[in-house]
């Protein structure tokens, strides 16, 4: 059963094709880089909030 047969190959062949522009012209992707300094505030600023939210949750 886990075996794949030529027809099984055939048929996976036919349905993946490879969709190419008509030019070879590169096509520009935002990077979306991040950097660390912001990973790094955006981090403590989520942790300072759910240490807040955790210490208003206890003194109730």
């Amino acid at each position: 059963m886990g075996s794949v047969t030529k027809v099984g190959r055939v048929r996976w062949r036919q349905m993946s094709k490879i969709v190419k522009p008509d030019h070879g012209d590169r096509i520009e992707v935002p990077s979306a880089r991040h950097n660390m300094v912001s990973i790094i505030v955006r981090f403590v600023v989520i942790l300072a909030v759910i240490v807040v939210i955790l210490a208003l949750i206890w003194n109730r």
